[in-house]
């Protein structure tokens, strides 16, 4: 009995260790949308772009989302860094499929933090230099600033005061069929513990750790996009990081995602872009509940059902 016990113990145990190592992936590889979002009004976020590398076809896909910091510079992730083809920058609007009426710059130069680790995805922050300037108006054009301060780190996760949105043309589904208009949620500043239990390996200070575990995250597309919030005293906005990587099934219940602390690479920034826009301001606008809950569809719950799948067949072969 006791070597039976054994082997349903250590079948058990083996399969909730295979979840344990997901590993990490960078969001433009990863499942699905802003996941359990909704759908963003048009001109809302005049600052984010949807970045597009053209096909051997000569049609344009979405590849990034990225944020405009000034009439010639997109703040975006580094692992979206793309040399093999043409990449353009499409902006003033929230539908970022590209027809005749589509505005776009094309991309000169891409230029990727010097430290940036593929892989680990540390130093995952990049600059797209454009071709010619962007037409900022302040309505369906505009820059956003970068904060001055890293935003507060939640004690709780009940704790909804330090609620911050992220936007992006994230894929809708694991077959990557990706939507229309752009996306928004609300997600909380965490604790680095909690993305780091998920095995992310995020580092304090360069990363921020944000998710509830409810199921909003930043996904496939969305990756460069911002983690931002709204200025208090104006009608702009201010980011606080660079959508990252993540757990390997974002959108599941326990997901959460690691996002690059601008704050921390402002000098970066600063040194291609040095009339960006720095908020210091700390008085920014708390957005709110925005999007919906998940009963959870994530690969834990797979391994689960897995795991208590072949407990139960063990058993019935024992008795």
């Amino acid at each position: 009995m006791l070597k039976y016990l054994a082997v349903i113990c250590l079948v058990f145990f083996s399969c909730h260790l295979v979840a344990a190592k997901l590993q990490v992936t960078p969001n433009n590889e990863r499942g699905i949308k802003v996941a359990n979002g909704q759908t963003a009004g048009e001109h809302e976020f005049p600052f984010i772009v949807s970045i597009q590398k053209q096909l051997s076809s000569g049609a344009f896909e979405h590849l990034c989302t990225g944020s405009i910091l000034s009439s010639t510079f997109v703040l975006t992730a580094a692992h979206c860094l793309d040399s093999s083809t043409t990449l353009v920058v499409v902006y003033g609007t929230y539908d970022n499929t590209c027809s005749d009426n589509c505005k776009y710059i094309k991309v000169k130069n891409q230029i990727a933090h010097p430290s940036y680790q593929k892989g680990t995805e540390r130093n995952d922050i990049a600059v797209f230099e454009l071709e010619s300037a962007l037409p900022i108006d302040d309505s369906t054009v505009s820059t956003v600033s970068i904060d001055a301060n890293s935003i507060a780190i939640h004690d709780e996760e009940s704790d909804s005061s330090r609620l911050v949105l992220i936007s992006g043309w994230g894929a809708l589904n694991s077959n990557l069929d990706y939507p229309k208009k752009l996306q928004k949620a609300s997600v909380p500043i965490v604790k680095m513990s909690y993305c780091n239990n998920l095995n992310l390996g995020g580092v304090d200070i360069e990363q921020i750790c944000a998710g509830a575990g409810n199921g909003r995250d930043a996904c496939s597309g969305d990756s460069g996009g911002p983690l931002f919030r709204k200025i208090s005293s104006s009608s702009k906005y201010t980011q606080f990081g660079v959508v990252s990587t993540g757990y390997e099934t974002c959108g599941a219940t326990v997901s959460r995602g690691l996002y690059s602390n601008t704050t921390f690479y402002l000098s970066f920034i600063q040194t291609y872009v040095p009339g960006v826009s720095v908020n210091q301001d700390s008085d920014t606008v708390n957005p709110g509940d925005i999007g919906t809950g998940n009963t959870g569809t994530g690969s834990q719950i797979v391994y689960t059902s897995l795991s208590f799948i072949v407990l139960l067949f063990i058993i019935s072969l024992i008795f």
